[in-house]
């Protein structure tokens, strides 16, 4: 098993709420935000990115989040990379339910063959016969968003990343206290890397 991590989030805010889950335990992570990578002026900076992050003078480092700016972006990213065969890192990808049926599409379409394999309601594996390591895609039941202001009443500030930490972390405590089942198996799988 890869000692690395890469997560590919749907949005900063999932890649926030990974983050915090990572510093809780001291573990290693970064954050790679799409905004980053759009406005990089090298010729391939997310590659540039992720062979930065599994060098080996970076091996504090456990987690790489990369932060997608929406579900299909974080599909087709997380399929180009699977595609490459890369054993040297885990992938976990974190999206809302609503893109399953879009994965599955664009996978069949792209490898002409299913690659998810059902664990749960929301945790699926990859079915790999070409690669050395399985790579775990979990569907949350809702956008984090209305997750939030379900389980605590509040909204997160789309401007103000900073004014979201704390919003995130008492969300993770109400979970946490609640048992929210998703919520529990979401940090079980991100841990399960560690």
């Amino acid at each position: 098993m890869p000692g690395k991590t890469v997560v590919f989030c749907e949005g900063i805010r999932e890649a926030m709420l990974i983050s915090i889950i990572l510093d809780e335990k001291g573990i290693n992570n970064a954050i790679i935000s799409h905004e980053t990578l759009e406005n990089s002026q090298e010729g391939a900076p997310e590659n540039a990115k992720i062979n930065e992050f599994l060098r080996s003078r970076n091996r504090s480092m456990k987690y790489l989040l990369k932060d997608e700016g929406g579900d299909t972006k974080c599909v087709n990213s997380f399929l180009e990379l699977y595609v490459d065969k890369d054993d040297r890192y885990a992938g976990i990808v974190f999206i809302d339910s609503t893109a399953r049926d879009y994965f599955r599409r664009t996978a069949q379409g792209k490898l002409k063959r299913d690659i998810l394999k059902p664990e749960s309601e929301n945790l699926y594996l990859t079915k790999d016969t070409m690669n050395s390591v399985i790579h775990r895609i979990f569907f949350t039941p809702d956008d984090l968003e209305r997750q939030v202001i379900s389980i605590i009443g509040k909204n997160l500030d789309r401007q103000n990343r900073e004014e979201n930490k704390p919003i995130l972390k008492e969300f993770i405590s109400t979970c946490r206290e609640r048992r929210i089942a998703w919520f529990m198996e979401l940090e079980r799988v991100v841990l399960s890397e560690a």
